[in-house]
C-alpha cells in the first residue's frame, strides 16, 4: 500500500516537474528516508523487488526529464566523464556474469548517482533552486528525524517504533543523518539561524544513540573535514579535538557501543585507550563476521580473475543464494566492486572520486561564488563520510537513503559555478520576515 502511494506521488512529481524539472530532484531528495516498501520488509523477497523497481522507475523518470529539457546538451566535466567510462565498463561485465537479474540490480545502484549528478549540474544553476531542494530536503530530515530520530527513540521510544513504518531505520537510518549533520552545518554557515544547529545536534547524536559504529564514524569524518576546511586554524584544532573526544569516548564509554564494538569489552582499559588508541589490538574488534567474509570473498571472486573480476552482481548473488552464510550483504562496497570489477573497475571509481574531490576544492577555494562555494564544503565533507559507509556497510544498496546526497551535490556545485551566481552569503531562510525561517523563497 505505501509503495502504491509513494509511486502516485513520484509520478505527479514528474508531471509537475516538466514545467518545472527541479521540483523531481527535490522529491527524489526529500523522500530518501522514507521506507518506500514498507511494510513489506519483512517478506525480504517482496520487499528487494519493489526496491529495485522504485528505483529503476526514479533513474527513467529522471533520464526522460533531463532529455525533455535538452541535458543531453550539457558539458561534462571530467569526474563525470570518469565516472560515464566506469558505467561503460561495468554494464560490459553484466556480460560475465552467470546472474543477469542480479548484474542488472547492481548496475542500476552504480547507475542511480550518476543520474543524480547530472540532475544537480543541469537543474540547479540558480540560488532560487537551491532553495526549493533545500526547503524539500530539511522539511523532512526535521520530520524524520524527530520522529525516529535517537533522541525519540531513547526518551519515547513508542513513537520512535511507530516512526519506523515510515522512515527507515538503524544503519541506513545512521548513515543518512551522518549525510544530514553535515548539510545541516552548511545550511547554518549560510544563514546563522539557530535552528539549524539543533538539526545538527540532533542528527549527529542519532547514531550514539543507536549504537551504529559506521554511523558514528562516517558522522565524525563528515563534520571534522568540515570543520577542518571552514574554521580558522585555532578554532578547528578545538573542534577536531571535541570530535576526537566525543568519538572514541563514546566507543569506549557508552556500553552498547562498546560490546558491540569489542569481544571482551572489559578487557578494554577506556582511559589508557583514549591516551593511546594503539594499545586496542585488531583482533579485539568485533566485526560481526565481516573479516573473515571479507578475506573469503577476495579468494572465491577476486583472486581467480584480480583484474577484471568475476562479473557485475556475481558475489551478490552468491550471498542471496546461501552460499556465503546467513549474512545477505558483504558490508563492504570496495570489496564488492574489487569481486566483481576488479583492480580496473575499483581504479576508475576510485579516480572518478579523487578528481570529484579535485573539482569540489577548486570550487571551494573561489571565493567569488560563495554559495558554490559552500557546496563544495559539502562535497569535500560528505564523500570521505561516504567512503566510511561504503567500508562497512552496504551503502549502495543505501543509494536512496544516503548515497545520493554527496553526488547530488557535486552536481550541483558544477551548476551553481558555471550559473555564477556570486554577491553575498544568502539567506537560507528566505525571502520573508527576518526570522520567519521559510526556505525556498525567492531572496
Amino acid at each position: 500500500m505505501y509503495f502504491i502511494i509513494f509511486l502516485i506521488a513520484l509520478l505527479i512529481a514528474f508531471r509537475y516537474s516538466l514545467k518545472k524539472p527541479v521540483y523531481f530532484l527535490m522529491f527524489t531528495l526529500a523522500t530518501g528516508p522514507l521506507r518506500i516498501t514498507a511494510p513489506l520488509d519483512y517478506l525480504f523477497g517482496i520487499s528487494m523487488n519493489l526496491s529495485a523497481l522504485w528505483l529503476f522507475t526514479v533513474i527513467v523518470l529522471s533520464s526522460l526529464i533531463f532529455i525533455h529539457n535538452d541535458g543531453l546538451k550539457m558539458q561534462l566535466n571530467w569526474f563525470e566523464k570518469l565516472y560515464l567510462l566506469f558505467l561503460l565498463y561495468c554494464f560490459l561485465q553484466i556480460l560475465r556474469t552467470d546472474s543477469l537479474m542480479f548484474g542488472l540490480r547492481t548496475f542500476l545502484k552504480l547507475l542511480f548517482p550518476f543520474i543524480m549528478i547530472l540532475m544537480g549540474h543541469f537543474l540547479v544553476r540558480s540560488r532560487e533552486n537551491l532553495y526549493i531542494l533545500l526547503k524539500g530536503i530539511l522539511t523532512v530530515a526535521w520530520i524524520s528525524i524527530l520522529l525516529t530520530g535517537g533522541l525519540t527513540d531513547f526518551m519515547v521510544y513508542p513513537v520512535a517504533r511507530a516512526g519506523r513504518l515510515i522512515f527507515t531505520a538503524y544503519s541506513a537510518f545512521a548513515d543518512y543523518t551522518a549525510m544530514i549533520a553535515i548539510l545541516a552545518l552548511v545550511c547554518f554557515r549560510l544563514s546563522r539561524r539557530k535552528r539549524y544547529l539543533i538539526l545538527f545536534a540532533m542528527a549527529f547524536s542519532s547514531p550514539y544513540y543507536f549504537s551504529i559504529r559506521t554511523g558514528i564514524i562516517a558522522s565524525a569524518v563528515g563534520v571534522a573535514g568540515y570543520v577542518a576546511m571552514t574554521q580558522k586554524p585555532h578554532r578547528a584544532l578545538i573542534g577536531l579535538a571535541a570530535i576526537y573526544f566525543i568519538t572514541l569516548g563514546a566507543i569506549l564509554f557508552i556500553p552498547a557501543v562498546k560490546d558491540h564494538m569489542f569481544f571482551n569489552p572489559d578487557a578494554i582499559d577506556s582511559i589508557e585507550a583514549i591516551r593511546n588508541p594503539q594499545i586496542i589490538d585488531l583482533d579485539q574488534i568485533d566485526s560481526s563476521g565481516r573479516f573473515g567474509l571479507w578475506e573469503r570473498a577476495l579468494r572465491e571472486f577476486y583472486d581467480p580473475n584480480k583484474l577484471l573480476g568475476s562479473g557485475l552482481g556475481q558475489l551478490q548473488a552468491a550471498f542471496y543464494r546461501g552460499e556465503m552464510g546467513v549474512i545477505r550483504v558483504i558490508h563492504n562496497e570496495f570489496y564488492r566492486l574489487l569481486c566483481d570489477t576488479g583492480l580496473v573497475g575499483v581504479t576508475l571509481y576510485g579516480l572518478m572520486i579523487l578528481t570529484c574531490l579535485i573539482k569540489a576544492w577548486t570550487i571551494f577555494r573561489d571565493h567569488s561564488n560563495p554559495l558554490a562555494s559552500n557546496v563544495a564544503a559539502y562535497v569535500i565533507s560528505a564523500l570521505p563520510a561516504l567512503m566510511v559507509c561504503m567500508f562497512f556497510d552496504n551503502i549502495f544498496d543505501y543509494g536512496l537513503q544516503a548515497g545520493q546526497y554527496p553526488f547530488a551535490f557535486a552536481g550541483i556545485m558544477c551548476g551553481l559555478s558555471e550559473g555564477n551566481q556570486t554577491g553575498n552569503h544568502p539567506e537560507i531562510s528566505g525571502g520573508g520576515a527576518p526570522g520567519s525561517g521559510r526556505i525556498g523563497k525567492r531572496p
